[in-house]
């Protein structure tokens, strides 16, 4: 599957790391539509936010914490995907410990590891709606700094967590086949199971010619590649737009924001963009 957009911790920035403290004010309760819950912001904190989940930061807690949904059925498969660790373009962070409950339906461990090259500790939070999916709550500053302040500041996220009970089962229904799209140097597929397994498929090509200073041609090229992949999916949103979670294999996630092809006025529900790109449903 093309991949325009990802999960929250694959866009760590450096910057974003040193400039928490920066972050606009928001208002006390932080939701979105695609995420399936809600929380309290704690106070004193402040907080970015899109479908893909949140970057909170404070003015004198030095750090951040990440707050983004999850995929798992189950506390043992929340769990299962815990102790895998949160292995990102630039978040590569394992759990320092054993995962110990606190409070209904939740997990928590000290973590380690690095955000985008530099050396990290803090706390990772589990947290499983009763209806399917959860979120992940991490609270990561350096080494040195990490202190109480911060771990009881994720604790405070998670205690203040809604899951407002939501019909995710009609969506994943639709969503349901085999999906697919070509275009001149790239053909896509993925196949969404309604037990809530997934597989992808992709391959690209590109060719052209080469040409001297003289614009006259002095060869051909050619270039391709494959990817596959699979894990678990769960939508949320309605049967017009929302959100598709992606839980790989490998412990990695991403989400990919969907919408019906709508043109003219007239509704096509066997065609859907999938991270702004077209699909049709094969099967």
């Amino acid at each position: 599957m093309h991949r325009p957009t990802s999960s929250l911790p694959r866009r760590i920035a450096i910057a974003v790391f040193l400039a928490a403290m920066c972050l606009p004010a928001a208002a006390q309760a932080v939701s979105d539509p695609a995420w399936g819950f809600s929380f309290s912001l704690p106070a004193g904190w402040k907080v970015q936010k899109d479908a893909n989940g949140a970057v909170m930061g404070h003015d004198t807690i030095a750090g951040m914490i990440l707050v983004f949904p999850h995929s798992a059925a189950s506390m043992e498969e929340m769990r299962g995907q815990m102790e895998t660790g949160f292995n990102e373009q630039n978040l590569q962070l394992a759990v320092a410990g054993s995962l110990k409950p606190i409070g209904k339906n939740v997990l928590s461990a000290e973590c380690q590891g690095y955000a985008n090259g530099q050396e990290v500790s803090g706390r990772v939070l589990g947290a499983l709606s009763p209806y399917g999916g959860g979120a992940f709550v991490i609270a990561i500053t350096t080494p040195q700094m990490y202190g109480k302040d911060l771990a009881r500041a994720a604790e405070k996220v998670v205690q203040g967590m809604v899951f407002p009970k939501t019909d995710t089962a009609s969506v994943q229904r639709l969503l349901a086949g085999t999906w697919a799209t070509m275009s001149s140097a790239s053909q896509s597929q993925f196949t969404l199971s309604p037990d809530g397994r997934f597989s992808e498929y992709s391959e690209s090509t590109y060719s052209g010619n080469f040409t001297d200073q003289y614009g006259n041609d002095t060869g051909s090229y050619g270039t391709g590649g494959t990817s596959q992949g699979a894990g678990k999916w769960m939508a949320r949103g309605t049967k017009e737009s929302g959100t598709i979670i992606f839980t790989y294999s490998s412990g990695r996630t991403s989400s990919y924001q969907y919408k019906v092809h709508v043109e003219n006025g007239k509704v096509y529900w066997n065609e859907y963009y999938f991270g702004g790109v077209l699909y049709g449903k094969s099967q």
